[in-house]
Formats: structure tokens, C-alpha cells, sequence
């Protein structure tokens, strides 16, 4: 990339040297107005309504894919119209979440409002409004933000008086222009390749579902006789499978209640529900899992808790329908104890199986349905021991049990690192991004002509 011909030291310990014809000001310069929102209450949509921004209006940093809330219309809210070029700037809200801008555009003549949470800063004719927004997006004016952001409880706040006094830097105003018609194109071209990668991961997800889907209910062998399952929702199976309940092939516990007040740093190892959701979503392999441990003595005050090989343990409770039964399966003890803890069930085979086998069966996407069909709750779903009971699943022969299962392993792996690959480069064309916009605003690669 092009360096400018010469450069000056800024003085400033986070910016370095920049192109010796810019200039550094206030960002206060560069605004007319730095103002809050409206604080009218959001109300449902009815005809006397109009749009009105809400703090996750720029959750996720994209311009125009506004979430927007709903405001009685007053006379009050008419200076709260926003106009094309205006930024939304989120000052309250979780350090992370600091410092977000958005910029807003009409669409199709749709106008919006600016409510509460989000300061609108209005660009002054000195500087190009698109510039001052790639300037606010850039990772080092970012870390000075986050440097005047005021801690609070779950949240830190940017006074408008400490953001006026943010210094920015100020190319001439033709250069800003090309700066900005640069990033537009350059960080337009990043986000479709996001999007593809994205779209690969989606695909590659519907993939490994729908193998899953079609192994464990029709098995390897596709010219094997068929059957009626005899269930609506499940269609025909291999004619020498069985369904069958979980009733039939687990013991159902509850898990002992511990809350993290009783973690400890020497103890016996627990797994709990946020475990599961987070990092075991599938198998745990006790030698390389990193669990909070509680003291010896809920082993007798429990017994049932005592997890073994070939165990399932579930969670009774999820935050999204997605994750309604999750559940891990436990190998490689080794000898060691482990406990299955808060807000999870205890599942021990009853009979002869292969637990891997079955924990594919429940990810399946029809059997998983039927599961979800059951569960009660709005913003928090639960799952219990009546509902797992009667679960209906295939069950194979153990000998072809292992043999899908250990299948599966192999062909969800590569599928796995196909997804793993993807997701990575995604990661690296958001820090390409960053960087880009980076470089680019404070001048230490040139794109402009001349």
C-alpha cells in the first residue's frame, strides 16, 4: 500500500505520526449538534405511531438495518427528526457496546425518530459526514472512547462534554471524500465475502442436520427392507429397528442443587447446565474438562449424582427453543468421580446401548421437533423428567448402533472443519476490516489520487 510523502509526529501516544498536511481538532468541531434523544415511552404500533430508534437500533454496527420501536406522534417529536448523515452514537451501555455508531440514510422516503440511549451527532459542513463516521468506527478512536467511558453498574457511560473533547484527525476536506468513497467500496466487498462465509456455515450446518436426520432413522445400508414405524412424525424405519420410549432404556434423576457460593478450589468435579449449554454439547471427556469442583460430602448427600460412562445429562432448562434438550454424554472418567450439578437430569441406561448412537438420535431434526413440541415456556424453557420419559427414539441393534455412531463421528467431523474454516475466515475478514478502516482513517496507508 502507498505511503503519504511525509508525516509529523501528532503528539498524541495512541495515534503516532500522521500525513504532515492533516490536522488534529476536537471532534466537537466537527459536529453541529451533539444531543439526546427524545425520552417519549415506546408504545405498540397502531395509525398515530411512528418509528423511533431503541438502543438496538445499532447493536450490530450496520448502517440502515435499523430495530426500531414504536412512539406516539406529537408536535414534541418533530426535533427529533433525523435527517440523512446523522449518527447515532450509543453512549450507555455495555463497555463492549460503547461507542457503536450507525449512520442514518432515508430509505423510500421512511422517516424515523431519535429516541432514548443513543446520542445523535449532526455533522457540520467542515468535515464529510461520511468521513466522520468511518473516523468514529475505527479501532483507535474506539480505545479512546472506551479510555472516557465512565464504569458503571453492568454499563459505562460517554458524556457528551468528554466526546466534544475527543480528538480526531481532519484531511482536507476533497481528501475525506476519497477516504470515505475507498471504504465504502473496500468494506462493501468485505462484508459479501462475511456473507458468503455465513452462508457456507449455514449450509454446512443444514448438512450435518440432515445427515443426522437420515442415518439414525433409516440407518447405512439403503437397501435394507423398511417398515411403519407406526409413528405419524417418524415415517418408515429399517424393518429389524425398534422405537423406543426413554422410559425403556434410562433411569431419571434430578441433579444435585448447588449454587456457585459452593464451588471450591479442591473437590470433586460438577458438570451444570451453563456447562453444557456453553462448552459440552455433546460428549465430555473428563480428562480435558474444565469444571467447578464442590465439596466431597454431596456425593453421600446424593448418591443418584454420581455420574458414569455412557451417561446422559441434560438440562432442564434453556433460554431459546433451540436448546431445549441439550445434553452431554460422559466418557473417559477414568476412575475420577463427577457429579452432575444444577438444573440438569441425570439419564442412566437402564439396558445395553450405545449413548453415542442415541445422542445423535436426539439431535435429529424430527426427533428433536417432537422434543420442542412438548416443552412449556415463553423466555425460558423447560424440559422435565415426565417430558424426556416418553421420548420416543430409534434404537438399532447395539452392533449397528456403534456402527452409526462411530460413521457419524467421522462424517460430522469433517463437516466440522469445514465449518471451523469458515468461521475462522470470517474472524479474519472482520479484522482485515478493522484494520482497513483503521490504517486508512489515521493515514498510515494513502488512497486518495495525487
Amino acid at each position: 500500500m502507498k505511503k503519504y510523502s511525509s508525516y509529523k509526529e501528532s503528539n498524541i501516544e495512541w495515534l503516532g505520526e500522521i500525513p504532515a498536511h492533516w490536522e488534529i481538532k476536537k471532534l466537537g468541531f466537527s459536529f453541529s449538534s451533539i444531543r439526546n434523544g427524545s425520552t417519549v415511552s415506546q408504545i405498540d404500533w397502531h395509525e398515530l405511531t411512528v418509528p423511533i430508534t431503541r438502543i438496538e437500533t445499532i447493536s450490530t454496527g450496520q448502517i440502515n438495518k435499523f430495530k426500531i420501536g414504536y412512539a406516539e406522534y406529537t408536535k414534541e417529536l418533530l426535533p427529533y427528526k433525523l435527517e440523512n448523515g446523522d449518527i447515532l452514537f450509543s453512549h450507555i451501555n455495555s463497555l463492549s457496546m460503547v461507542g457503536n455508531v450507525a449512520q442514518y440514510f432515508t430509505i423510500k422516503n421512511n422517516e424515523l425518530y431519535h429516541g432514548m440511549n443513543l446520542l445523535r451527532l449532526i455533522p457540520s459542513k467542515v468535515d464529510y459526514y461520511r468521513y466522520l463516521f468511518w473516523t468514529l468506527k475505527s479501532p483507535v478512536i474506539r480505545q479512546s472512547i472506551e479510555s472516557i467511558a465512565k464504569p458503571a453498574i453492568n454499563q459505562a457511560s460517554v458524556s457528551i462534554d468528554s466526546l466534544k473533547s475527543l480528538m480526531i484527525l481532519h484531511p482536507p476536506l476533497e481528501e475525506q471524500q476519497q477516504i470515505s468513497d475507498y471504504l465504502d467500496q473496500q468494506t462493501a466487498n468485505i462484508d459479501d465475502l462475511v456473507q458468503k462465509q455465513k452462508k457456507l456455515i449455514e449450509l454446512l450446518q443444514e448438512k450435518k442436520k440432515a445427515l443426522i436426520n437420515h442415518v439414525v432413522t433409516k440407518g447405512l445400508n439403503p437397501n435394507v427392507p423398511m417398515q411403519d414405524s407406526g409413528i405419524e412424525w417418524l415415517g418408515q424405519i429399517p424393518a429389524h429397528w425398534e422405537v423406543r420410549k426413554l422410559k425403556y432404556l434410562f433411569k431419571f434423576n434430578t441433579g444435585i442443587s448447588v449454587t456457585k457460593a459452593e464451588f471450591i478450589e479442591n473437590g470433586v468435579k460438577c458438570i451444570n447446565y451453563g456447562d453444557i449449554h456453553s462448552k459440552y454439547l455433546f460428549k465430555l471427556n473428563l480428562a480435558d474438562a474444565i469444571l467447578p469442583t464442590i465439596d466431597h460430602n454431596f456425593i453421600y448427600e446424593k448418591p443418584s449424582c454420581i455420574l458414569s460412562e455412557n451417561d446422559l445429562v441434560f438440562c432442564d432448562t434453556s433460554e431459546d427453543l433451540d436448546g431445549v434438550g441439550n445434553c452431554v454424554v460422559i466418557s473417559n472418567l477414568n476412575g475420577s468421580q463427577l457429579l452432575s450439578g444444577s438444573h440438569t437430569i441425570v439419564s442412566k441406561p437402564i439396558i445395553t446401548l450405545n449413548a453415542i448412537f442415541i445422542r445423535y438420535a436426539l439431535m435429529s431434526k424430527i426427533i428433536k421437533s417432537s422434543i420442542e413440541n412438548e416443552v412449556t415456556g415463553i423466555k425460558v424453557f423447560s424440559i422435565t423428567q415426565g417430558i424426556l420419559n416418553n421420548v420416543t427414539v430409534t434404537f438399532p441393534p447395539l452392533e449397528e448402533q456403534q456402527q452409526i455412531a462411530d460413521y457419524l463421528d467421522q462424517q460430522t467431523a469433517k463437516i466440522d472443519q469445514l465449518i471451523n474454516k469458515a468461521k475462522s475466515m470470517v474472524e479474519l475478514l472482520k479484522e482485515h476490516k478493522k484494520s482497513l478502516i483503521n490504517n486508512v482513517v489515521t493515514g498510515k496507508i494513502k488512497v486518495i489520487n495525487g
